[in-house]
């Protein structure tokens, strides 16, 4: 008796181990500021806002999304425009430097949001 009520222990845990939940889709909203721009999103209950980006003239031309290896560089349209990744190897003799930005422009007639 105490060997089958095991079995269907054990029978009973690798069922549940195995077991697959359905996954759910995660939505984003963007958030937009009065200019039209996408400066952050929404997902759910958590919130994250973008970094701006400026150029010479302080125009505010993309916006920078931190992210774990660095930061996605985005478009003011919220499209994702390249990243830029923390060299932690050279941290410790130019602190001053963010990383490295690699950018990559859209192929011709590429609408697909990223």
């Amino acid at each position: 008796m105490l060997k089958s009520a095991a079995l269907l222990a054990l029978t009973a845990l690798l069922l549940t181990a195995c077991a697959s939940t359905a996954p759910t889709q995660r939505s984003t909203q963007p958030i937009k500021n009065e200019q039209g721009h996408v400066i952050g999103h929404r997902q759910g209950d958590a919130v994250t806002y973008y970094t701006p980006r400026m150029d010479e003239a302080g125009a505010v031309v993309g916006y920078e999304e931190r992210v774990p290896d660095g930061a996605v560089i985005r478009g003011l349209d919220g499209r994702k425009l390249g990243v830029r990744y923390s060299d932690l190897r050279s941290r410790n003799t130019n602190s001053n430097k963010a990383g490295i930005s690699i950018v990559v422009p859209a192929a011709a007639g590429s609408t697909s949001p990223q």
